[in-house]
């Protein structure tokens, strides 16, 4: 950070720079917390600057649905924005273009198999405390996005099985007269109920639905609602949890009690299914098998995956239809003729559900371990290993991890990239529905992280769940009568920053009184 008087007399005074106000105000700030940016806070050896970073996003860079381009590209906007240093968080370096983007995550695969990069168990942009799954008892701790190479080479036929639409075409057609049953059962339910409360319901209905379509395992309408509640807590705490000393963890013991019950109720599905091919397998170093890491692994993308994302763009597409918000980027409020599927990837773009898709060039170092000690587990051809389990915390529950401290973070930043003019041309930060052929250049599911010919695909990152995720989308809006329902308040409908990008609302069915 620049010293008190580079600030003042440099940048604060520099009236030919077009962004000096905020260049000015971001240089006293990172002058105030300087001496502590790169120190601890927390548990989980989270740097003070990425707190700081991330809390400064809704305060001090809100503008709506412009707010990321505010905090990574400022007042000029998305052409010229192409990297940004230090952000979110000292060392860390986010890249907003989208051939960078592309070109970065394509390297994923091959990076991680050869253990040149490392991937922490983080949700999206967001460090996660690994506390939600220190009652299931795996290792690494945490979301299994961060399991080592190894782990995640067994995993990946298991998601890409769960949460694919069948491989022939007799498959893909059964899911979707499974889906559209089930959306279909659930509109009539919600019209006899005589509302749909947003984004809840729709959240309790994508549980429904991938549990059916990846288990076959039928959830009530119910014990849909009640993981939903899990769902919002989980995820809340899960970010912050990441902030508070470890006296607050006592705070936290519902939410590790109730995701190992999740996890364990799963488990008789997951087996069914799977047990056969993970039971030759080995999970090292989770002590853990192999049925209770996938099951987990699933668990996560209910929850934290595909159960968040999907209803996100559900959301922000029902609202596009009756918000009468000036905020509203959609003012025509109609979906265009049999363009359903081009309409609700317009959501997945412009409302991107995922911010960013973060590795580390070089991984935090091991607690317990020296930097050199930590770099030499990044073993080549899937041997990478995880840091060494030491004892629990009494009051956290898990062992000491390291998110952060060492490390050197590299951040693509995929709703920029959604949204880059010299990729989307002049109307890129607008809601336009375009040609189908258009969204092949999405990275919002993480396209380029394929790589058949690392691992078999074992190691692809790309998102397992997204032929699904757009058959679901889809058969809503198909199914979806916007005569059936009336908004409560279209005004009070606001379209803000993400990663929810939409207030909460409720339709009332037209026959309601």
């Amino acid at each position: 950070a620049e010293d008190l008087s580079s600030c003042s007399f440099i940048t604060c005074l520099n009236f030919l720079d077009p962004m000096r106000e905020e260049n000015c105000a971001r240089c006293l700030y990172d002058w105030l917390l300087s001496p502590s940016l790169n120190s601890e806070i927390g548990v989980n050896g989270v740097a003070l600057g990425y707190a700081t970073d991330m809390l400064s996003i809704p305060l001090f860079h809100n503008n709506g649905t412009n707010t990321y381009i505010n905090a990574w590209c400022g007042k000029g906007g998305l052409v010229g924005c192409s990297m940004k240093r230090d952000f979110p968080g000292p060392g860390a370096i986010s890249y907003m273009e989208w051939e960078d983007v592309w070109n970065i995550g394509k390297q994923y695969p091959a990076k991680q198999w050869s253990g040149e990069w490392w991937r922490g168990a983080e949700l999206g942009m967001f460090m996660l405390t690994p506390v939600a799954w220190a009652g299931v008892g795996t290792w690494p701790v945490g979301l299994t996005l961060g399991v080592t190479p190894a782990q995640h080479a067994v995993l990946r036929p298991v998601l890409d099985d769960a949460f694919g639409t069948g491989k022939i075409w007799q498959q893909k057609r059964a899911t979707q007269a499974l889906i559209t049953s089930m959306i279909t059962k659930f509109f009539e339910s919600r019209l006899a109920e005589g509302q749909l409360k947003i984004p809840g319901d729709l959240k309790a209905l994508q549980f429904q639905l991938l549990n059916k379509v990846a288990l076959n395992r039928d959830v009530s309408w119910a014990d849909a609602l009640a993981f939903v509640s899990l769902q919002t807590t989980a995820t809340i705490m899960g970010v912050i949890g990441d902030f508070l000393p470890e006296p607050f963890y006592i705070f936290l013991g519902d939410i590790k009690k109730q995701y190992a019950q999740e996890v364990k109720a799963l488990e008789p599905f997951v087996e069914k299914k799977y047990g056969t091919q993970l039971a030759s397998q080995s999970c090292a170093p989770s002590e853990t098998s192999c049925l209770t890491l996938a099951s987990t692994s699933v668990m996560d993308g209910l929850t934290f995956a595909g159960g968040i994302s999907v209803p996100t763009d559900m959301a922000t597409a029902v609202g596009l239809l009756y918000s009468t918000s000036p905020t509203n980027p959609y003012p025509a409020r109609e979906i265009p003729p049999n363009k359903e599927l081009e309409f609700f990837w317009e959501n997945i773009r412009y409302f991107a559900p995922v911010i960013g898709f973060p590795s580390w060039s070089t991984r935090p170092t091991c607690p317990g371990l020296s930097p050199n000690e930590t770099q030499s587990l990044n073993k080549p051809g899937g041997k990478q290993e995880a840091c060494k389990e030491g004892p629990k915390n009494l009051a956290t529950g898990f062992a000491k991890v390291n998110q952060w401290q060492g490390g050197t973070r590299q951040v693509p930043n995929l709703a920029l990239a959604q949204r880059d003019p010299n990729k989307w041309g002049p109307t890129s930060n607008e809601f336009v529905v375009r040609n189908l052929i258009e969204y092949k250049k999405s990275v919002g599911f993480a396209e380029m992280a394929e790589d058949n010919t690392v691992a078999g695909g074992k190691m692809n990152r790309i998102c397992p769940g997204k032929t699904l995720a757009l058959m679901i989308g889809e058969t809503f809006l198909k199914l979806f009568k916007k005569g059936d329902w009336d908004a409560v308040s279209p005004e009070s409908i606001v379209f803000d920053s993400g990663p929810t990008w939409i207030s909460d609302f409720v339709l009332k069915s037209v026959t309601t009184p």
